[in-house]
């Protein structure tokens, strides 16, 4: 099996646990008409005339060959709606969809993108393609000029190392920015590379706005041990021991811009050199 056998085998294996996580459409419950209405519309547009029903979910959409703006073009391999997102993106007072997609893009394009639709009386109509443009879930906030920004949650994993980080998302004048707020909460428990000496493990727990300020708040949970000394035992054949360490880290939104709190620096450098730190 050669890489791209292995990267198209890894994407359907995902599509088959993000599918069987969400059981109702990403557009709105199975049974709400309007929602299956803009679901299919959106679908159309997206599949360019390669529509079929859901794997797993026979009521959703997928598109069964990957559409001409995707890495893999013409391949017969699924291509499925994974979350949407409702705002005021990239145009004051218009009602906009972000659609994320999983499946047809190659590891670096994360394997998959996003597509950004805006309502146009009552239909709703493709604007642009973000490929590799993936988020794992986005919390909105609305800014002073009326457009909304996102603090957008994303996960990764290359050569046994897994990824996290928080950016600060915006899709001003239709194209995608990122500025990350929050990374390097890893993990290499899926035989990575021992960084530093060690095996360890981080993860964000959870990820939700604040209820009394503007600005959202997450959990980084996180702990260690010093790796087997053998070079061919890989962290990961056995599980790590003992607590994790919790960091809750706020950061607050002014309308254009997302800032960490006040008095919150020490906590973001306690994830940021967590594993860099002296063994314990």
């Amino acid at each position: 099996m050669n890489r791209f056998d292995e990267a198209r085998m890894w994407v359907l294996s995902s599509l088959a646990v993000v599918i069987a996580l969400v059981p109702q459409s990403a557009f709105g419950a199975d049974d709400d008409r309007g929602a299956q209405q803009i679901e299919r519309q959106m679908m159309e547009q997206i599949c360019e005339g390669h529509m079929a029903a859901g794997a797993d979910h026979e009521a959703h959409l997928e598109c069964s060959e990957c559409p001409s703006e995707t890495d893999f073009k013409g391949q017969k391999q699924p291509f499925a709606v994974q979350r949407t997102f409702r705002g005021h993106f990239s145009a004051k007072g218009i009602e906009q969809i972000l659609v994320t997609m999983l499946g047809c893009e190659s590891h670096v394009r994360s394997w998959g993108g996003a597509y950004l639709f805006a309502r146009q009386g009552e239909s709703w109509e493709k604007v642009v393609y973000f490929p590799g443009h993936r988020p794992e879930d986005c919390l909105t906030f609305r800014g002073r000029d009326g457009l909304d920004r996102m603090a957008c949650q994303w996960a990764e994993m290359h050569a046994g190392t897994g990824e996290a980080w928080i950016t600060e998302t915006a899709y001003l004048n239709n194209t995608v920015s990122d500025r990350v707020l929050i990374g390097d909460i890893d993990n290499n428990l899926g035989g990575g590379d021992k960084g530093a000496g060690y095996c360890f493990e981080q993860a964000i727990t959870s990820f939700r706005k604040l209820s009394a300020r503007r600005g959202f708040r997450t959990l980084v949970e996180q702990r260690k041990q010093a790796a087997p000394p053998e070079e061919f035992k890989p962290c990961g054949d056995q599980p790590l021991k003992g607590p994790f360490e919790k960091v809750t880290l706020d950061f607050l939104f002014d309308g254009y811009h997302f800032h960490l709190a006040p008095g919150m620096q020490s906590r973001l450098a306690r994830v940021a050199g967590f594993w860099t730190r002296p063994k314990l």
